[in-house]
């Protein structure tokens, strides 16, 4: 056990063992330097597993500075490597003290040129500490758990309000991997990473290439580059069209005229998405780019390409994009497109359901969803003006556009939830998000 009494510090060890637990060390506490299992030990131990004789990383915690501070480094820096080999690194903290401290001068004087290194809390050096903490651990690992990193940062006393230090920090250690989907799984559960992760968005096109990281998601793996576009056409909302010139650049580079089309029998899987997903998925870019006049020109282009190559025989497809269709043209006032969707349900489908013109599903149901036309409740589908008129309660709880987005970028269930969510959006019948928090 601790020798320690202060609460302090005892707080802070508790933090320390903690981060050492989620970067993937085996944590001792009160570590004897000895292999005998007696005499003297340091604070906390770091190894890289059970086995290991000697810690990797090694803390020593002081809660002032003393003529005793000395010898907590000596036992560890004075030992020769036979009895007991150096660590990595060997930390020296100080709950109080300044540098002008006669022990703490006097370590830095003497051990400077080892891999040793004091820190004082509350004078500036918290930050420092997690920033080379982090710079041993890459030392030792190829890749870290940003996410679990943050997330043990925020419930932490001593470090939780340096999380956006680090997110700015871990890149320039160069791990494996890109840091852009932990930091949209931490925004959207808390909104305070926003920023990060519009930087991030931002950097996919700084230099004039369009990259796009793999989510954990269909729509995230395969077809993020549009919603990451609609995402910044929404944070900026530009007037000079770059965006929706970017967005025409990605979905016309090509081997067929466009990437998301009426490009029937390229595999099973692209049909099943045109069929079943596109005509929300492009929904949902809409949602994000109703700043732009052109691009919901654009949008409403692509929805037609498809639409009339599915209306000349009536399906579960045609009626899905029509619905869609409404919803979109409708948003963006081009009332000949809405037009066209209307005569094709009516004439075809004789209307509509209330709940699916109002709040459409996002994905076209198999023949045997739950999620059938309620017969009883069908309608004709009215005009525009009716139907621009007509408001629905919002019964799904508070959510916004970065909401919706990453939703669809990150949960694979995404796709079953979204329709009514993103045709209340395009109604401009937005929900006033939640202040959330990390647990």
């Amino acid at each position: 056990m601790s020798t320690h009494k202060n609460p302090d510090t005892l707080a802070l060890i508790e933090d320390l063992a903690m981060l050492g637990e989620t970067l993937g060390f085996i944590i001792e506490q009160e570590r004897p330097i000895s292999d005998r299992g007696n005499g003297p030990a340091v604070d906390l131990a770091w190894l890289g597993d059970a086995n290991q004789r000697f810690p990797l990383l090694i803390f020593e915690i002081d809660t002032c500075s003393s003529n005793s501070s000395t010898y907590n480094a000596l036992k560890v820096l004075a030992k020769d490597s036979e009895s007991f080999e150096k660590p990595v690194f060997f930390f020296h903290i100080f709950m109080r003290g300044n540098d002008e401290s006669s022990p703490i001068k006097d370590l830095q004087e003497q051990y400077r040129t080892h891999n040793y290194r004091v820190y004082r809390i509350g004078s500036n050096s918290t930050l420092p500490l997690i920033k080379d903490v982090l710079s041993q651990h890459r030392r030792l690992f190829q890749s870290i758990d940003l996410y679990n990193l943050v997330r043990t940062l925020l419930k932490s006393r001593f470090f939780c309000n340096y999380t956006e230090d680090i997110l700015r920090y871990v890149p320039l250690l160069k791990y494996q991997g890109d840091s852009l989907v932990p930091i949209a799984r931490l925004r959207l559960v808390e909104n305070k990473f926003e920023e990060l992760f519009k930087e991030k968005v931002a950097d996919l096109f700084a230099h004039g290439e369009i990259i796009s990281p793999r989510y954990d998601s269909y729509i995230g793996e395969h077809w993020a580059t549009p919603i990451h576009i609609g995402l910044m056409q929404f944070w900026t909302q530009d007037i000079s069209d770059k965006w929706v010139n970017t967005l025409r650049r990605w979905q016309e580079n090509s081997v067929y005229p466009t990437k998301i089309g009426p490009h029937f029998g390229l595999s099973r899987d692209y049909d099943e998405f045109i069929f079943t997903l596109a005509a929300a998925y492009w929904g949902l870019v809409a949602v994000l780019m109703k700043s732009s006049t052109s691009g919901g020109s654009y949008i409403l282009k692509q929805y037609w390409d498809v639409f009339t190559t599915l209306k000349d025989h009536p399906s579960k497809a045609s009626y899905f994009w029509a619905v869609w269709l409404l919803h979109i043209a409708a948003a963006f006032d081009t009332e000949s497109l809405y037009e066209s969707a209307r005569v094709h349900l009516n004439e075809n489908f004789n209307g509509s359901s209330t709940q699916s013109l109002y709040s459409p599903l996002g994905y076209v149901p198999g023949d045997d969803d739950d999620e059938q036309e309620v017969e009883v409740d069908r309608m004709l589908v009215p005009t525009m003006v009716s139907f621009c008129g007509t408001i629905h309660p919002n019964t799904d709880g508070p959510f916004d556009e970065i909401d919706l987005a990453l939703h669809a970028l990150l949960d694979p269930m995404a796709t079953s939830t979204w329709g009514p969510r993103i045709a209340r959006l395009l109604r401009g019948n937005r929900s006033a998000p939640k202040a959330r928090t990390l647990k």
